[in-house]
């Protein structure tokens, strides 16, 4: 049964003073550019940032236009000038990456959302406890230990409740670890809270094996960005996983492509680095 997920693109606050952004901008038109540009990332936002070029027209531009409901000729204009600044890629025939939309991508799957809220709960509870201990100083020590019993009680139903939330303590979480750490390593060493939920996710979908070898082709590829490996596991989803290619890519045709120092990176990487984001992003490990 598929998980239901809520999507968000959440600019960065300095957006409208990038250097593209505003050249864009100052141009006549540019207001509409932007919204144009603004209305292909939410298209995007639940492909990681990625377009499908259905063909209902001679050309993207054209489909563009007419599922965004914008002149065709500005939409042209915006693609040329995203094709300019490498703020869009092709990646097939059929299908457009927006790097740096893929980047502002947000998601949380009804569990991650459980667990917000339970997180929600327990701090609310804890300040109640503190507000009740301020208000009850001159009450008897009998009437004070049954408030803090009350409260234990209360802690223990909210530690069931925990039980979703992704802490790197079992078998499969250290697998999970191990990609963390050869994305870090090979794509992205100061990933953020939401493009490591990303990948989380891509791990959940798509499994350890598929991810790693992903990272392995973007890394040959040159695309050292989730969008792009996002990209190629939902084609292995839709086509099928090459994995006689990949392998013969991987171990002959392309391995000149790899320095000896991306070779080793594919291995898994130091502890510290993912020790060092956890530590970052306030998440705490058992044991």
């Amino acid at each position: 049964m598929a998980r239901e997920k809520f999507y968000w693109m959440k600019l960065p606050k300095d957006f409208f003073k990038q250097p593209k952004i505003k050249k864009l901008k100052s141009v006549a038109g540019g207001d509409t550019y932007i919204s144009i540009y603004l209305a292909m990332g939410l298209s995007s936002i639940e492909n990681g940032g990625r377009i499908k070029y259905e063909g209902l027209e001679d050309s993207f531009a054209k489909e563009m236009a007419l599922l965004l409901d914008e002149s065709e000729i500005n939409v042209q204009f915006l693609l040329s000038y995203m094709e300019k600044y490498k703020m869009i890629e092709k990646i097939t025939e059929h299908e457009y990456l927006l790097p740096e939309v893929a980047l502002c991508i947000g998601s949380e799957t009804a569990g991650a959302e459980r667990v917000r809220r339970c997180r929600a709960r327990k701090k609310e509870l804890e300040n109640k406890k503190k507000l009740a201990l301020q208000c009850n100083v001159s009450e008897t020590n009998s009437n004070t230990e049954i408030e803090i019993d009350k409260d234990i009680d209360i802690e223990k139903e909210i530690e069931v409740e925990k039980d979703s939330r992704r802490i790197i303590t079992t078998t499969t979480d250290l697998q999970k670890k191990e990609v963390i750490d050869i994305y870090m390593n090979n794509i992205n060493y100061s990933i953020n809270s939401i493009e490591y939920e990303r990948l989380i996710d891509d791990i959940d979908e798509y499994g350890v094996e598929w991810v790693k070898e992903a990272i392995t082709r973007a890394v040959i590829q040159g695309k050292r960005k989730l969008g792009y490996i996002e990209a190629i596991l939902n084609n292995w989803k839709v086509n099928g996983y090459d994995e006689y290619k990949t392998k013969n890519k991987v171990n002959t045709a392309n391995s000149s492509k790899l320095s000896d120092a991306e070779q080793l990176a594919l291995n898994r990487a130091p502890k510290s680095l993912l020790d060092e984001f956890l530590e970052q992003e306030g998440i705490k490990k058992n044991g």
